[in-house]
């Protein structure tokens, strides 16, 4: 019963604009540019880091491969301080200032953010 109540509270609470987003309104792309150009930076400065790591790996294959997989760690390290930055930016500054504070700001961020890694994957299935 409990969760049912939490369900239509969450429901009536979230504003529709939460479900339709317009990703094509100059904030929102400023909003995914700019977290598809953090993800690609800070996943090719984090990059060499994990080069020395990959020997061990190979070594360790069985165990250590499933914890870390290759080229995976800077992609993760990279979309969550990204993600991370998008919502301190959203909900403390957004919301305690008079601007507009949106969700869909937040799913900009996600799309930036998955954009950005496509990209570096891509970058490297290439070379």
């Amino acid at each position: 019963m409990k969760k049912i109540f939490y369900l239509f509270l969450i429901l009536f609470l979230t504003s529709n604009k939460t479900f339709a987003c317009d990703y094509t309104q100059p904030d929102k792309l400023k909003h995914m540019e700019y977290s598809r150009k953090g993800t690609v930076i800070i996943t090719k400065t984090l990059s060499p880091l994990f080069w020395p790591i990959k020997p061990v790996k190979w070594i360790f294959n069985d165990k250590i491969q499933k914890i870390f997989p290759d080229n995976y760690v800077p992609q993760a390290i990279a979309g969550t301080l990204i993600f991370t930055a998008g919502m301190l930016k959203e909900f403390p500054y957004d919301a305690l200032t008079p601007g507009d504070c949106d969700m869909c700001d937040l799913k900009a961020d996600c799309i930036g953010i998955k954009n950005g890694i496509k990209e570096t994957r891509a970058k490297k299935i290439k070379k």
